[in-house]
């Protein structure tokens, strides 16, 4: 049996989330791609492989942030594509332009992201004299 190419459905492209930070002596730049109906989890590296901080992963070493500190998605109406991010709660917050997203211990509202934006995640932290600092990204978007 073969397919109608007409028939199916072509593979979406990702939406390209570029990452710079605005230290880049702390954090690489990462470009990530996310497609549509898939989440991308953005967190603290907490020593396993499988979080090991890289320029193609929502990972950081940044003991301010949480383990799972928010996410990106996608949404796909026709040729109206948007990219939103959303705080899952965290202690130290997720800071889009300078405003925080939801409160300790409630996941905000998903809220729209556009190249340009500054994204703070988590805030800095002292504790017991050593300083932890929160990870800042300028965001480009790539449709």
């Amino acid at each position: 049996m073969t397919r109608d190419p007409e028939k199916t459905p072509a593979p979406q492209e990702p939406v390209l989330l570029t990452l710079t930070p605005t230290h880049q002596y702390f954090h690489p730049l990462k470009t990530l791609p996310i497609f549509p109906n898939q989440t991308l989890n953005i967190g603290r590296f907490v020593g396993t492989d499988e979080t090991l901080p890289e320029r193609d992963n929502g990972y950081y070493e940044s003991p301010a942030m949480s383990r799972r500190h928010c996410i990106f998605f996608s949404t796909c109406d026709g040729d109206d594509r948007k990219l939103f991010i959303q705080d899952l709660g965290t202690l130290n917050g997720t800071y889009l332009n300078g405003t925080r997203l939801g409160t300790e211990g409630h996941a905000s509202v998903p809220v729209p992201v556009e190249g340009g934006d500054c994204i703070v995640f988590a805030h800095n932290v002292s504790m017991e004299g050593v300083l932890y600092t929160s990870v800042e990204v300028k965001v480009d978007i790539e449709y």
